[in-house]
């Protein structure tokens, strides 16, 4: 097989990137056209051209790098990123999109990517809509729960609220999408939470109007972020409408539906509004907080239970939130959306990898010419080289990976062999131990197909 300028090199990079990111793994999502992903892009490059495994490398670590946890690619190179979980409506079938792609490089199918820290587990679209009894369920109060037009709605009367929850099950990691229209009226408070409901973890956005909150006045249109592992706080964040509406425009989250993600991996937890970045931990960083009982020092760790979506109204009169005067007062749910990874939840989706990413039955890149390595996305029967254990040490160094893996893609691309030993000795400082056997099969392997 013959191939391009720096194909070879590129090819063997992508193995061993696969091996060293594997913390934060591309893993295969579903096929789009690309009218069905617009305006869900953001921050769209042209990469060099190079095999698929290393266009997925280094599409997903650009994303990543940019805190976008979703991935958009086509064969010529086209690489975008996103937050927002797209509808599942618009998929394209496996075998049409690879049929598409095949016949010319510019196709109109996208291949979509979520970072997530398992490369062996398969990631899905699991979206819930239109929202109804089928799919929602009440933890109390059912009576304030009701459905119109597939939208939910829960009603706060006086200090009567509501609790619901997805009905599917819980999941471990993934992206969670709440499309909320909450309620203006002064005091009321509103919840959109992953919980866990053994031993009180969670990760919330929280919309509160009015009341003395622990960091200080929350005045109408206020959020509150915090996250709980196991029933310890590990930050809590009162964000007031400066701090946010220039992400939305100038509106207040009060104004209308609006988009409020939570990406939630074993490294970090993030939360998004319309789709940009508001709040962004990492394991590790030291948290510091005004609590009710004083301030708090702790470092962070991300919840590490399965959890599930739930949604709430209440009222807090003793911590000054009031609400039980402010009249009848409704929060609406228009679309739950996720991308979840493992074991497939009931009623699921789950797409298998397009063969002109090295999909089951496809073999090596099978009709694109030289794809050398299929990428290590999903842990497929799919020919693609299997990541081997990793040290828990390369978690800690996927930042530094992430800025030294684009520059070097381009260079090898390029065939800058110069750049290309200088890059490949930076990342074997960080992760030697995970790389060096995957490396040795990858280069392997390439001779032997280009011989």
């Amino acid at each position: 097989m013959a191939l391009r300028r720096g194909g070879l090199l590129v090819a063997v990079l992508a193995a061993v990137l696969g091996a060293a990111a594997g913390a934060r793994a591309q893993a295969y999502v579903a096929c789009f056209s690309a009218a069905a992903l617009a305006g869900a892009e953001r921050e769209v490059a042209r990469l060099p051209a190079a095999p698929p495994a290393a266009l997925v490398a280094a599409c997903a670590a650009r994303c990543a790098s940019l805190r976008h946890p979703l991935s958009t690619l086509q064969l010529n190179g086209r690489c975008g990123c996103a937050s927002a979980v797209p509808d599942a409506g618009g998929a394209v079938a496996a075998a049409r999109c690879s049929e598409a792609v095949l016949a010319a490089a510019d196709a109109d199918a996208v291949a979509l990517f979520y970072s997530h820290h398992d490369p062996t587990e398969r990631c899905r679209l699991s979206n819930l809509g239109p929202l109804g009894a089928s799919n929602v369920e009440a933890s109390y109060n059912p009576g304030r729960m009701s459905f119109d037009r597939g939208q939910l709605q829960l009603a706060l009367v006086g200090t009567d609220g509501a609790r619901v929850h997805t009905a599917d099950g819980d999941a471990l990691y993934g992206l969670w999408q709440w499309d909320v229209e909450p309620s203006a009226n002064v005091g009321a408070l509103r919840s959109d939470y992953d919980q866990e409901t053994k031993d009180y973890s969670e990760i919330d956005w929280e919309f509160i109007n009015g009341g003395a909150a622990e960091q200080g006045p929350a005045t109408v249109g206020s959020l509150w972020l915090n996250s709980y592992n196991s029933g310890t706080s590990y930050g809590e964040r009162l964000v007031k409408p400066a701090a946010y509406t220039p992400l939305t425009g100038g509106a207040l989250s009060t104004g209308g539906f609006r988009t409020y993600t939570i990406d939630w991996q074993p490294t970090h937890v993030s939360w998004k509004l319309d789709g940009s970045t508001l709040e962004h931990r990492t394991r590790g960083q030291r948290m510091q907080w005004q609590a009710w009982d004083g301030p708090k020092d702790r470092i962070f760790e991300p919840p590490s239970k399965p959890m599930h979506m739930t949604m709430s109204t209440w009222s807090h009169p003793i911590e000054g939130f009031g609400g039980a005067n402010q009249g009848a007062t409704a929060t609406r749910y228009r679309a739950l959306r996720r991308v979840l990874c493992g074991a497939p939840l009931p009623g699921s989706a789950d797409a298998p990898l397009p063969a002109w990413l090295g999909g089951a039955g496809a073999g090596a890149g099978a009709g694109v010419e030289d794809a050398v390595v299929t990428p290590p996305v999903t842990g497929d029967a799919g020919g693609g080289v299997a990541p081997g254990p990793q040290p828990p040490s390369v978690l800690e160094r996927q930042d530094s990976l992430d800025r030294i893996i684009p520059p070097l893609l381009v260079a090898a691309a390029g065939g800058d062999e110069a750049s290309l030993r200088l890059g490949l000795g930076r990342i074997a400082l960080e992760a030697v131990a995970a790389v060096m056997p995957v490396w040795l099969e990858a280069a392997a392997a390439a001779a032997r197909a280009s011989a």
